[in-house]
């Protein structure tokens, strides 16, 4: 993506290469047949920033083999809670992805610092890895979170994570369409997201799980504690956003809706 978010916390985005790939894709896609974009929100931005006519472009979003997700069964839970040493009491917080500025765990260890301070017991896992791994463990370790914050590193196991917490955190300043939040709604884990277009477009903010501010430390917490304190309703937001994932992401509709894709461009190429 070329978007302003991108340049503010990919360091790479401010790059005179990157205004070069930038002025080469918008000089080249009048070459292309048809473009394919995840998301509407990923579609616009692109379409302003190339220059690309909307009738060039489908939307077809990710899929996910929703069995593979429906498969995990109580001892995957069992074992996962086990390994990791969580507790029925200390409600579990998931966050899935690389270690980057982008995804935005340097804020959630400030939301556990101030869910601390607020008197509220949480823990956080974060599967994923990459460059900002070290800082990470660094400020684990600084602001005494050892105990309330667990780096899992690369995890083949997301399916029964998901199962194994009680939310998901994912406060990211920008994305296409990330596959955990995909996951975390077919599997009815309750979402905590930031407020991004990308997010918006899949998650009805109080309806299918709570949107805030990905820079405030406090409005993570705040909606954490929300979530904690409302567990019925928290449920029923998870519920609504898999009814709305099983229409959007299931693996089958998004190959039927890639194949037609591919068909329409074969045949424009033909006629052209």
């Amino acid at each position: 993506p070329y978007s302003a978010a991108r340049r503010q916390w990919d360091p790479a985005a401010r790059s005179a290469k990157h205004k070069l790939l930038r002025l080469m894709d918008r000089q080249t896609s009048r070459f292309v047949t048809r473009f394919h974009s995840v998301s509407h929100a990923v579609a616009d931005d692109n379409q302003r920033r190339l220059g690309v006519h909307p009738d060039r472009v489908r939307i077809v979003h990710r899929g996910r083999d929703v069995a593979r997700l429906q498969s995990v069964t109580v001892a995957d839970v069992a074992r996962v809670r086990e390994e990791l040493g969580l507790d029925d009491e200390t409600p579990t917080l998931l966050n899935v992805g690389r270690l980057v500025p982008q995804k935005g765990q340097r804020t959630l260890l400030q939301m556990m610092t101030q869910l601390r301070r607020s008197g509220v017991r949480a823990k956080l896992l974060v599967a994923g890895d990459g460059p900002l791994r070290p800082e990470l463990t660094e400020a684990i370790a600084r602001d005494n979170l050892r105990e309330e914050v667990l780096l899992l590193g690369t995890r083949r196991d997301v399916p029964a994570l998901l199962k194994a917490c009680d939310a998901l955190v994912f406060p990211s300043h920008y994305e296409g369409l990330p596959g955990a939040l995909v996951e975390s709604m077919l599997s009815r884990t309750p979402i905590i997201a930031s407020n991004i277009p990308m997010h918006r477009e899949f998650i009805d903010d109080g309806q299918m799980g709570l949107l805030v501010e990905a820079s405030s430390a406090y409005d993570l917490a705040t909606a954490v504690t929300r979530l904690i304190q409302q567990p019925e309703s928290a449920a029923q937001m998870a519920a609504a956003a898999q009814r709305r994932a099983m229409n959007l992401f299931d693996i089958d509709v998004v190959v039927a809706q890639m194949e037609s894709l591919f068909s329409e461009t074969a045949e424009l190429r033909k006629s052209g």
